[in-house]
C-alpha cells in the first residue's frame, strides 16, 4: 500500500547526484567551502573565504556545465535509485519529475529521464513554482533536498520529504523524517497492512484501495497492523508496544491512499 498514489520527484540530488560533483570540481581548483558547510546556492558554494568576484565565480560555474556538468548526464543512475522507482511504480505510484532547473534545461532533463527512467517516469516540467504544478497534477507529496522549495510545498498542503544527505537538506527541519537513501524513502512511502480477525473491516479496507490481508498479529515482521473489536480497531506501528485504538470510520480513511 502507498501512503502517496501520485508523487513528485525532484531531478537535481535526487535523480541526479550533482552538488557533490561540483564541490570535489570548484575544490579541485582551489574555491568552494567545506562540505559541511555548504548551501545550495551554487554562487555561495563557489565563494572562496571572503572572496566577491562573482565574474571568477560565473566563469568557473560556466566551465562547469560546458564539461563535468553534461557528462553526469551520460551517466546511469544507481541500481539503488532504479530498483525503487520500479518498486514504487508497481505499487500503483504515478511518478513526475517536478524540477527547478531553468527552461532552457528542461530538453537536457528529459533527454536524461527518456534514456534512463522512462518506463517509470509519467512526465517532466521545469518550473520555480512547484506547489502549483503539483496541484496540477495531483501529486500529494514531493521528494526534495532543496528546503525552500519543501517549505514552500509544505505550505500549500503538499506533504513535502527531505532527501539525501546533503548539508542543507540535513539542516532542514521537518515533520516528515527525512529520507537519505532510496531503501528508506520506500520503506515511508509503502506501508505493509495486515489485518486479524474482521473479515467485513478487510472487505471495507479493500473497497477503500488498501492492501489487507488475514494473518499472524505477532508477526513483527509487518509494519503496520490492524485488528477489529466491534467498531472499534486497534493499530500498531513499528510492533505492539505502540497502540492506539481507532475508530473503523478513521481507520479507513487514514490507510486509504492518497
Amino acid at each position: 500500500m502507498l501512503r502517496h498514489t501520485r508523487i513528485a520527484l525532484d531531478f537535481d540530488d535526487v535523480l541526479l547526484a550533482a552538488a557533490q560533483p561540483f564541490w570535489e570540481f570548484c575544490r579541485a581548483r582551489g574555491r568552494g567551502v567545506e562540505w559541511r558547510s555548504a548551501t545550495r546556492n551554487l554562487l555561495q558554494l563557489m565563494a572562496c573565504e571572503g572572496d566577491q568576484n562573482r565574474d571568477a565565480a560565473r566563469a568557473l560555474i560556466d566551465e562547469w556545465r560546458a564539461g563535468p556538468w553534461l557528462a553526469l548526464h551520460e551517466a546511469a543512475p544507481p541500481k539503488s535509485c532504479v530498483a525503487a522507482l520500479a518498486k514504487l511504480c508497481a505499487c500503483g505510484a504515478e511518478l513526475h519529475v517536478i524540477s527547478a532547473r531553468k527552461p532552457h534545461e528542461a530538453a537536457l532533463t528529459q533527454r536524461y529521464v527518456d534514456r534512463f527512467l522512462a518506463p517509470y517516469i509519467r512526465s517532466v516540467h521545469c518550473t520555480q513554482d512547484k506547489a502549483r504544478v503539483c496541484a496540477e497534477l495531483g501529486c500529494t507529496v514531493l521528494v526534495d533536498d532543496d528546503p525552500q522549495q519543501l517549505a514552500a510545498v509544505a505550505q500549500s498542503g503538499v506533504e513535502a520529504v527531505p532527501f539525501g544527505k546533503a548539508p542543507w537538506t540535513c539542516a532542514f527541519r521537518s515533520p516528515v523524517r527525512r529520507c537519505n537513501s532510496w531503501a528508506k524513502l520506500v520503506d515511508w512511502l509503502t506501508v505493509q497492512v495486515l489485518v486479524v480477525g474482521d473479515a467485513a473491516l478487510c472487505d471495507e479496507l479493500l473497497r477503500a484501495g488498501v492492501s489487507a490481508a488475514e494473518g499472524d498479529a505477532h508477526d513483527r515482521r509487518v509494519p503496520l497492523l490492524v485488528s477489529a473489536d466491534g467498531n472499534q480497531c486497534w493499530l500498531w506501528r513499528g510492533g505492539l508496544s505502540a497502540r492506539r485504538r481507532w475508530p473503523r470510520s478513521q481507520l479507513v480513511a487514514l490507510l486509504a491512499p492518497k
